[in-house]
């Protein structure tokens, strides 16, 4: 009994101990795994394709700073660089853009894998391919064969996500840098989120409360492209005024923008200044890549390239940035670039349409979805005159409607961008954008000589008829677009009157002739940023940084005296009630994160909006409304100037109620929640606590390989919000989970580029185990920068790393 009793002992233990060091195994190998991939930045690297020596340095940030003598070395370090810090997320993208998530995914990216296949982004790029200039297509093919260099170099010890996911990439093509611009492209258009959503919505509520929530983009102010603004006597040509499961992968691009400068005459260097932010969602790894180029050839005396700023990685030039004698930044036009068609269908024969008095047969391609597993799914993209049939994508049974993209037409912002970085004054960056019509942007831009102005690059379709909102019919040709407006009409600002430009997503013009969109931001972010600029006589680099990070809200300032007012008059207010009204009076208008005042705000928006548009939109339909901020925050300013609005009167209950009604109920609501949230005293009530941001990475949602392989960054407290120049913004439908805000923030001071200043909210570096991998978040965050240094004395200064490339 004894002996038995004993030898359950030792295999107990044995066990045990067998366990123990299974687990010590395991986290031996994620610690391993998580360190592969981390590249030596010190390192010396040989290529017989390689012309001359190049030399990258980079700074405490891992920012590279690459010297070549000629374009092909220097886009060739640029490929071997991304693929050190950004491989796997460049392959992603790269998968977005050909529809193969599924491959590494699973079933649940079948949909987005059919989605992207019925674009055709890589028929476009291949024709862009075709069409550019040789040198950018000799360019890309550098970048590609950088790429595929450190691939052969490293295949066997890539970055984790490849190991985990069970598969190795591909070798790196021409296109594949084209297509990103496509995805950009596609993520940046309006109308795919909103205008079927408005057909449902106008289908469940009826057109008189429909039409209040429509936004009235006529009678909104200011405007970025205004007659009296400018005049520019030297010019001949017109001056004109005026997705599907992506997000949870870090892959959504644009969602909003502020770019600025003000020339000499508001500086206190005498010299421009410019600043630029784009906003788009929170991810490990970012959307940017910083990075500075230069070229010297033998023998020369002057730099033929040089230019620094952010590029999306899988492509090779600088999207946003400067070179030696231009600054640039860009912001999202908010273009209407699509509409959508009904079809008529023959209901013996559905693959057969109606379109201009005769039936014709519908372009047929099916797609075979490669599965995670080894399955093949089959799915089929039907194509009419005016484009695909999206109804399975938008869930829209008994009917079929066909999409109409900008994005479908010929356009080259590949090549304008290669033109973009090496644009030496105004005339250059103008014919530079001739070909970016698919990406729809107001590009900001300053000169070392003390010129600032604004051009909206941008394909703006000439429509027959129609507002642009409205499912038009597919099977006349009375809504056909007529073309484009041509490149020389379209709006541009230089050297205006009052020594600024600024664009913040808000309308375009108030007299330009065509039909640009209903689907701008308000103007709250706008107004915010002019009233600094004129807030002081001279601007330094550090007043842009500023800027940058204020959270006062506009939003705030037009909706909080009506709150007061409302609530004020309520005589049947409880202590704590009195005390919050207190609280909103003395407000600054200023969304901090220790702010007592911007949580109570936030939450009574939440709760007005809820009870306003909910019930009778329903969930659903309510949930896709909130999703959208700009299209809400329309929604709610116009209703609230209507006190007798239909959206007050609850269906559910009797009697009529009214926007009073609803502000007072909404106000004690919040109190109510702020009070079981945090406690009953509004010391307590901090902003921050309830509005936080966390940095998520495409795998960090498996809560194992988040501990495993530290992918994903947060809780942060954040101050502002989505109506505030500083944008940490969430959706009403997700309370109050920071989504999206500014995915880099650049000033540049062409007094002395030396004097500029960057940062991006993660890292140089996409690979978990980099001292790296998110070494800016915290600066981000507190709204410090680190400089941007351009002069190669001073980048050899600064370097901490130093990498050599050269012929074999």
């Amino acid at each position: 009994m004894k002996l038995t009793k004993l030898v359950f002992i030792r295999i107990a233990m044995g066990m045990i101990i067998l366990a123990f060091l299974a687990v010590i195994a395991g986290f031996g190998y994620s610690y391993y795994l998580r360190g592969r991939g981390v590249p030596d930045y010190n390192r010396t690297v040989l290529h017989e394709g390689l012309h001359g020596e190049v030399t990258v340095y980079r700074d405490r940030y891992a920012v590279p700073h690459i010297y070549a003598t000629d374009e092909h070395d220097c886009y060739f370090a640029t490929g071997y660089c991304m693929a050190q810090d950004r491989l796997w997320q460049m392959d992603l993208i790269r998968r977005v853009t050909e529809g193969r998530l599924a491959e590494i995914f699973g079933d649940d990216m079948v949909r987005v894998d059919h989605l992207f296949r019925a674009l055709r982004i890589s028929r476009k790029s291949q024709e862009i391919l075709n069409r550019s200039d040789p040198q950018v297509a000799a360019s890309l093919q550098a970048f590609a064969d950088g790429v595929n260099l450190y691939l052969a170099q490293h295949a066997d010890s890539l970055s984790f996500e490849f190991t985990v996911l069970g598969y190795r990439p591909e070798p790196w093509k021409s296109i594949h840098s084209v297509n990103l611009i496509g995805y950009m492209g596609w993520d940046l258009t309006m109308p795919w989120s909103v205008e079927i959503l408005y057909r449902a919505i106008r289908s469940k509520v009826g057109e008189d409360r429909f039409r209040e929530i429509v936004p009235d983009i006529g009678s909104t102010a200011p405007s970025i492209y205004a007659r009296t603004q400018y005049q520019d006597p030297t010019e001949s040509f017109a001056l004109l005024e005026d997705s599907l499961g992506l997000k949870s992968l870090g892959l959504g691009v644009f969602n909003a923008s502020n770019n600025w400068a003000v020339s000499g005459g508001r500086s206190v260097t005498g010299k421009p200044i410019l600043a630029n932010d784009m906003h788009l969602g929170f991810s490990l790894p970012g959307i940017w890549y910083q990075m500075h180029q230069c070229v010297r050839p033998k023998g020369a005396r002057e730099n033929s390239l040089n230019v620094t700023g952010v590029a999306v990685p899988g492509q090779p030039f600088v999207i946003s940035g400067h070179n030696e004698t231009i600054a640039w930044g860009l912001t999202n036009v908010m273009l209407d670039d699509m509409d959508f068609f009904e079809e008529r269908v023959d209901p013996a024969r559905p693959d057969r349409y109606f379109y201009k008095g005769e039936w014709r047969e519908m372009e047929i391609v099916r797609e075979k979805i490669p599965v995670k597993g080894g399955k093949v799914v089959e799915k089929t993209v039907r194509y009419t005159v005016h484009g695909p049939v999206i109804s399975e994508f938008k869930k829209l049974q008994h009917e079929v409607i066909t999409m109409h993209w900008v994005g479908s037409y010929f356009s080259n912002e590949v090549q304008s961008m290669y033109l973009l970085n090496h644009a030496e004054n105004f005339g250059d960056f103008r014919e530079a954008l001739r070909t970016f019509r698919a990406l729809g942007q107001n590009i900001a831009y300053a000169d070392v000589w003390g010129n600032i102005g604004l051009v909206c690059a941008a394909g703006i379709p000439i429509r027959k008829k129609g507002n642009g909102i409205d499912v038009v019919p597919g099977w006349t040709d009375e809504y056909e677009w007529a073309g484009f407006v041509p490149y020389e009409q379209q709006p541009f600002l230089y050297n205006p009157p009052n020594n600024m430009v600024l664009s913040a997503n808000n309308k375009t013009s108030t007299t330009f002739p065509y039909h640009i969109s209903h689907w701008y931001y308000p103007p709250y972010r706008y107004e915010r940023i002019k009233e600094m600029i004129l807030d002081k006589e001279k601007l330094t680099v550090a007043d842009f940084m500023a800027m940058q990070a204020d959270t006062i809200s506009m939003l705030v300032r037009k909706i909080k005296p009506v709150i007061i007012s409302v609530v004020e008059r309520e005589r049947n207010l409880n202590a704590l009630e009195r005390e919050s009204l207190e609280i909103l009076r003395d407000w600054d208008d200023n969304l901090r994160k220790d702010s007592a005042a911007a949580a109570l705000f936030e939450y009574w928006f939440l709760e007005f909006v809820t009870m306003t548009f909910r019930e009778a939109m329903g969930s659903r339909l309510f949930e896709q409304f909130t999703s959208q901020n700009w299209s809400m925050l329309y929604a709610v300013e116009q209703v609230l100037r209507n006190p007798r609005s239909l959206w007050f009167d609850n269906p559910a209950t009797s009697g009529r109620e009214t926007r009073d009604d609803v502000i007072i109920a909404g106000f004690r609501a919040a109190v109510s929640r702020l009070q079981s949230t945090f406690s009953g005293n509004t010391r307590r009530w901090r902003w921050g606590e309830a509005h936080r941001l966390s940095l998520m990475h495409p795998l960090g949602k498996v809560r194992i390989l988040d501990v495993l392989f530290g992918l994903n960054r947060g809780p942060y407290e954040t101050a502002g919000s989505f109506h505030t120049v500083c944008p940490y913004s969430y959706h009403l439908n997700n309370p109050f989970e920071v989504t999206d805000g500014a995915s880099q923030r650049h000033v540049y001071d062409l007094a002395k580029w030396d004097n500029s200043y960057a940062v991006i909210p993660t890292g140089n570096a996409g690979i978990p185990g980099s001292a790296h991998y998110c070494d800016q978040t915290d600066i981000y965050l507190e709204g410090r920068y680190h400089r941007d240094l351009f002069s190669k004395e001073m980048v050899i200064q600064h370097a901490a790393y130093r990498m050599k490339l050269k012929p074999q």
